[in-house]
C-alpha cells in the first residue's frame, strides 16, 4: 500500500509541547460543507478496499464516477443511481476472502499477481501458461506448477471462476448485511459475469445480468485500464469487447461524449472527488450516531478479519472484549457517545492490515525486522483509510494509537500511554488479549489465566495498569463466557470466511 494523502495533514498529530494525541488539523475536501450521506462513507472506506484487492489509489472512486456517469446517460432514476452508486464503491467488499487463498494456492498475493488474474484469461492454455511461468516462478513449487498446466490443458482450471465465485457471493452477502438494498448485493454479485455468458460466477448472460452489474463490470474495467495503461488504452478495451465483455448498450452510453469525453481530466488525482460530487445521487442526509454507520463499522470488520483465517473473529471479539472493559469503568447508559465511539473503533481498528501482505500474515515463524516493520505500520495504513471518512472521525484515534505502550515504546507514534485517551489504552488491552487468546500461526492460543499473567507481567510499562484492572473485572462476569470458551481451530477449513 502507498500512502498517499488527500489531505495536507494527518488526522492525528502528536503534540509534543502540549502532550496530548489529538483529533486536530483536519483539513477537509471541498465537498465537506454538503451533508454526511451514506455514499459519502461508503466512498472513504473504499480506499480499505483498493488495498485490500491491490488495485492503485481512489480506483473505486473512479470506478464510481464512470459508472454513474453512464448509468445517467441510460437515464436511470435516482433511486436506481443510489444502489448503483453504492454497489460501484462496494465491488470488492469481498476481496478480503481471497487473499488467504491466493496465498495458499500460490505462495503470494501482491499487487502483481492480482494485476496479472485480472488480465489474463487464465484458464486459456496460453495465457494461463504466461502466467504460471511469468508470475509464479519463485512462489510456487515446480511440481504444483506443471499441475496448473496439465488442469490447464485438460480444461480444469477453473481459478478464476472460484476467486469470483468467493469474491461475488461474499460480497453480496456483506452487502446485505449492512442494509443496502437488494439491487446493490445482485449488482455486486454479477459485477465480474460477462455480456456472452463467458464471465464469473453464475455465467448469466445478457438480460439475466443486472444492468446495474453490466455497468459495474464495464466501469472497473475502465478505471483500472484507464490507470495502468492510459485512456486510449481504456476505450479501445471497451469497444473491443462489446458484444462479448459487455452490454453493447452500456458501452454506446460510455462512448457518449458526455461520458468519456474529458475523462482523462474527470479521473485526474486532484480531480476525483470533485467529479465524483457532480455525477453522484442525492441522499438522505446522515447524523453520526446513526444506526447504519454502526452497521457498516462491523461488516469492515469482517472484511478485515476475512484477510486470514487466522484472524476470522478477531474484530468482533476485540469489540466484545472491550465494550465488556469499558462497561466495568462507566455506569450503564452513561456516555453513549463514547461507547458508540469505542464499538465502531473495536470493529475498524485493523483496517490497516489490508495494506499487509498475507506471506507476512501467516508465516508459520518469527517475523525478521523487515517483516516486523511492515506489520507495525498497518496501524499508520487505518490512521490514513480512516482520516478520509468525516462519518468515523472519533475512531481515528483508536486505529492508530491502539498499539502503543505506557513507556513509549509502541507504534506508530511512539507516544507515552499517559498522553492517550484512556479508551485508547483500554483497546490496546482488549486487542492483546484477543490475541493471545487466539491461536496464530507460530503458536497455540494461551489460556485465559496465561493470557493475563502475560499481560500482568507488562503492566505499568507495555500495558496499562487502570485498563487491565478492567478487564480483569469483566472476565469475572458471566458475559464473559463466550470470548473465554476455546474452539477448535483448523485454518484449512477456513479459507472461504462466512
Amino acid at each position: 500500500m502507498t500512502l498517499d494523502p488527500r489531505r495536507p495533514k494527518p488526522a492525528i498529530r502528536v503534540e509534543r509541547q502540549g502532550a496530548r494525541l489529538l483529533v486536530g488539523s483536519r483539513v477537509t475536501r471541498q465537498e465537506a460543507s454538503r451533508p454526511l450521506t451514506l455514499g459519502d462513507t461508503l466512498a472513504s472506506l473504499s480506499h480499505a478496499l483498493d488495498v485490500s484487492e491491490g488495485h492503485q489509489h481512489e480506483h473505486a472512486l473512479k470506478t464510481a464516477i464512470v459508472g454513474l456517469r453512464v448509468g445517467r446517460r441510460l437515464g436511470l432514476p435516482e433511486r436506481h443511481l443510489e444502489d448503483l452508486y453504492h454497489a460501484l464503491l462496494l465491488k470488492d467488499l469481498g476481496a478480503s476472502a481471497n487473499s488467504a487463498q491466493l496465498y495458499h494456492l500460490f505462495g503470494r498475493d501482491d499487487a502483481r499477481l492480482r494485476r496479472a488474474l485480472r488480465r489474463l484469461d487464465v484458464e486459456r492454455i496460453r495465457e494461463g501458461s504466461t502466467l504460471v511461468f511469468s508470475q509464479l516462478v519463485g512462489a510456487v513449487k515446480g511440481p504444483w506448477r506443471l499441475k496448473y498446466l496439465l488442469d490447464l490443458g485438460l480444461g480444469r482450471f477453473d481459478l478464476v471462476a472460484h476467486l469470483a465465485r468467493t469474491h461475488a457471493e461474499r460480497g453480496a452477502r456483506l452487502a446485505a448485511d449492512m442494509g443496502l438494498g437488494s439491487g446493490v448485493a445482485a449488482a455486486i454479485a454479477a459485477s465480474s459475469e460477462r455480456y456472452d455468458g463467458s464471465g464469473a460466477p453464475a455465467g448469466a448472460a445478457g438480460e439475466a445480468i443486472p444492468l446495474a452489474g453490466r455497468i459495474v463490470a464495464l466501469a472497473q474495467a475502465v478505471a483500472q485500464h484507464f490507470a495502468e495503461d492510459g485512456p486510449r488504452a481504456a476505450v479501445e478495451l471497451v469497444r473491443k469487447h462489446s458484444g462479448s465483455w459487455f452490454d453493447p448498450d452500456v458501452v454506446a452510453a460510455f462512448e457518449d461524449p458526455v461520458v468519456s469525453g474529458d475523462l482523462d481530466e474527470a479521473l485526474r488525482h486532484d480531480r476525483a472527488w470533485h467529479s465524483l460530487a457532480a455525477v453522484a445521487p442525492r441522499e438522505e442526509p446522515l447524523h453520526v450516531d446513526d444506526e447504519r454507520l454502526g452497521r457498516v463499522a462491523d461488516v469492515f470488520g469482517r472484511v478485515i478479519d476475512a484477510k486470514s483465517a487466522w484472524t476470522a473473529r478477531h474484530s468482533s471479539r476485540v469489540k466484545q472484549v472491550a465494550l465488556g472493559m469499558f462497561d466495568q469503568v462507566v455506569a450503564p447508559g452513561d456516555e453513549p457517545a463514547r461507547r458508540r465511539a469505542l464499538a465502531r473503533g473495536a470493529a475498524l481498528h485493523d483496517v490497516g492490515t489490508l495494506g499487509v501482505s498475507n506471506a507476512v500474515l501467516e508465516k508459520g515463524g518469527a517475523l525478521d525486522e523487515v517483516e516486523l516493520e511492515v506489520v507495525r505500520r498497518h496501524t499508520a495504513y487505518g490512521e490514513h483509510i480512516l482520516s478520509w471518512a468525516d462519518a468515523y472521525a472519533e475512531v481515528v484515534p483508536l486505529a492508530a494509537g491502539h498499539h502503543e505502550r505506557p513507556d513509549g515504546r509502541g507504534y506508530h507514534g511512539a507516544v507515552p500511554a499517559d498522553l492517550l485517551p484512556f479508551d485508547v489504552r483500554l483497546l490496546a488491552v482488549a486487542d492483546q488479549f484477543e490475541a493471545l487468546t487466539s491461536p496464530r500461526p507460530h503458536r497455540d492460543p494461551f489460556a485465559p489465566e496465561e493470557a493475563l499473567s502475560i499481560l500482568a507481567a507488562e503492566a505499568g510499562s507495555g500495558v496499562d495498569q487502570a485498563a487491565l484492572q478492567a478487564l480483569e473485572r469483566y472476565l469475572a462476569t458471566p458475559e464473559a463466557a463466550e470470548v473465554l470458551r476455546t474452539e477448535r481451530f483448523d485454518p484449512e477449513e477456513m479459507l472461504v470466511i462466512a
